[in-house]
């Protein structure tokens, strides 16, 4: 996990977007070409403030138009696994088993290290593992077989690179959930940096993706962790909990 990068690659300005959302809603009899309410938009913009109010309204729609591109590199098959559990307002495209050639890499550059084994340093132990079942991936492009039929031998740990566009509703909801203590090390990692990403672009209210126990009660009910947020930032968030790659 500690060779894990996330990259927000663009995002559309939620200042524009969210403004002509709104008077959209409001301002059929007020606007009879584009140019009008565009016009509206230059000579009268919301200040970051009033964006994020408005975001915090129950009219999730808006938060459909905001898009965030992001590219991530170093993660694992077990991640993409969970990541495609999201399947609305999110657009995945994931490095392909079938077209990349995975053989003869060397040990550091093929494994996501789960968190856990990190913090116990047994990384090499780990990595020497998942070579093991790797070498037998090389004997079947030794043998001829396609890399599609090869990578049916290849471990979840194997790392991947994920081009994702994720629309802010969407983007809300995965840091309601899959910043939960509950979730796999490195799904609450990846997720977290990209929406760290998205406050400091945005501007956005990091509450906004905080999970219940943040300020309420676990939606878990008797599986909750026992273990609230309390950190105020995703950034405070993630130095606490992933410390040790934090550094």
């Amino acid at each position: 996990m500690d060779k894990i990068k996330v990259e927000l690659l663009d995002y559309t300005s939620l200042n524009k977007i969210v403004q002509i959302a709104c008077l959209v809603t409001r301002g059929a009899n007020k606007f009879s070409t584009p140019e009008e309410l565009i016009k509206n938009i230059n000579d009268n913009p919301w200040s970051q403030k009033k964006i994020n109010d408005t975001l915090k309204l129950p009219h999730s729609k808006i938060a459909r138009f905001t898009d965030f591109t992001y590219l991530i590199t170093g993660s694992s098959r077990r991640f993409l696994a969970q990541l495609t559990t999201h399947h609305t307002g999110i657009s995945i495209m994931s490095g392909s088993l079938q077209y990349s050639d995975h053989s003869k890499q060397h040990l550091e550059d093929m494994f996501c290290v789960p968190y856990e084994i990190l913090a116990t340093d047994n990384s090499e132990l780990f990595t020497r593992s998942q070579s093991e079942i790797m070498d037998f991936y090389d004997k079947n492009i030794e043998y001829g077989y396609n890399r599609d039929t090869a990578g049916y031998t290849a471990p979840q740990s194997l790392r991947n690179i994920i081009l994702v566009k994720v629309n802010l509703e969407e983007l809300r909801y995965i840091g309601n959930q899959r910043l939960c203590k509950r979730n796999t090390d490195e799904t609450s990692y990846v997720f977290g940096l990209m929406i760290e990403q998205a406050i400091a672009a945005a501007g956005l209210p990091d509450k906004m993706f905080m999970p219940s126990c943040y300020n309420g009660k676990c939606k878990e009910g008797k599986y909750s962790c026992g273990e609230p947020i309390i950190c105020d930032t995703i950034t405070d968030y993630l130095n606490d909990r992933f410390n040790i790659i934090r550094k």
